[in-house]
């Protein structure tokens, strides 16, 4: 569950999270989070994570709670955390988590491996989600808007003022495990047009890159 709240000094935020702290917890406790993530194609569950984020650092009391949970909820392989919302300090780790958690909230019960794959140069992208379903039948699932929102911000975050930003990549995940991701700062699929002299001038604006950086491919392009 996520909300765009803002709690003033803080005093308001302590409450509110040893509230819904308590909620997640017997949420855990009765089966429901388990019972979610089975539905959502998730066959083992090893840890639960309870997480906090804010773009400001919470109150000291927060943290305090935070501490006695995690001390007493260690058995029950349950842990709570708070992680920052500054656009600085959330690490690429963090976008490709969420990335593959919304691509799999696209998803129906049951699959296997999903794969995001995204191609984008200026103001010309594409991209989709295959997915291997427990049967062995693959599906194609469109980006949704959220989606396609977060590539673009992990492009942003990624980005190198030598190297210039990906121009394409891939994450790939199974339900029960950690995911792989990898992109390119030179290459695009095979399968995508070739981006016209404009995108390829827009993507140079919007992420430059030092000269002997940018591919031969998009030089020929522009020119």
């Amino acid at each position: 569950m996520t909300e765009d709240r803002n709690y003033g000094d803080g005093v308001e935020l302590v409450d509110d999270f040893r509230r819904k702290l308590n909620s997640y917890l017997g949420a855990v406790r009765s089966g429901a989070v388990r019972r979610m993530a089975k539905e959502a194609g998730i066959r083992t569950v090893d840890r639960i994570e309870i997480v906090l984020f804010s773009a400001t650092e919470p109150p000291s009391a927060v943290f305090e709670m935070m501490n006695v949970a995690n001390s007493s909820l260690e058995r029950e392989s349950i842990s709570v955390r708070w992680e920052s919302l500054r656009s600085n300090d959330i690490g690429t780790e963090a976008y490709e988590r969420a990335i593959v958690s919304e691509a799999a909230a696209l998803l129906a019960p049951g699959w296997k491996v999903l794969v995001i794959w995204v191609s984008l140069a200026g103001n010309d992208g594409d991209g989709g989600i295959q997915v291997e379903r427990a049967d062995g039948v693959v599906e194609n699932v469109e980006l949704s808007n959220t989606l396609r929102g977060l590539l673009i911000e992990h492009k942003r975050a990624t980005y190198d003022v030598i190297a210039g930003a990906w121009l394409s990549g891939r994450i790939e995940s199974a339900a029960s495990g950690p995911h792989r991701a990898g992109f390119s700062r030179n290459v695009l699929p095979d399968w995508v047009p070739m981006p016209s002299a404009t995108d390829i001038r827009q993507e140079l604006v919007d992420y430059p890159r030092a000269t002997d950086r940018i591919p031969a491919w998009m030089r020929e392009q522009i020119g």
